[in-house]
C-alpha cells in the first residue's frame, strides 16, 4: 500500500540521520537573553565572523562584544 511506503520512507529518513549532542539547540537560544538570542542567530547563519565584524554588526565596541561571544561559547554556542 502506499500510505506502508511513506510510512517507511519517513521513519527510514528519520533514522539514517545523523544526531549530534554537541553545540547549541534551539531550546537553549530560546532561553538566552534577546541580546544573546540575535547575536547567536546571526552567528549560525553567518556561520563565522570575526570579533571586529560581530562588534560592526551590533554596533558596539570590541571589549564588550567580547565578553558576550565568551559567554556565547560558554553555553556551547
Amino acid at each position: 500500500m502506499a500510505d506502508d511506503s511513506l510510512d517507511t520512507l519517513l521513519n527510514s529518513s528519520r533514522r539514517s540521520r545523523p544526531r549530534s549532542s554537541d553545540g547549541l539547540r534551539m531550546a537553549d537560544i530560546l532561553l538566552m537573553p534577546a541580546a544573546h538570542q540575535s547575536l547567536a542567530n546571526w552567528l549560525m547563519r553567518r556561520y563565522e565572523a570575526s570579533i571586529e565584524d560581530i562588534a560592526a554588526h551590533v554596533n558596539t565596541d570590541v571589549a564588550t562584544i567580547q565578553a558576550t561571544v565568551d559567554s556565547l561559547v560558554k553555553r556551547g554556542c
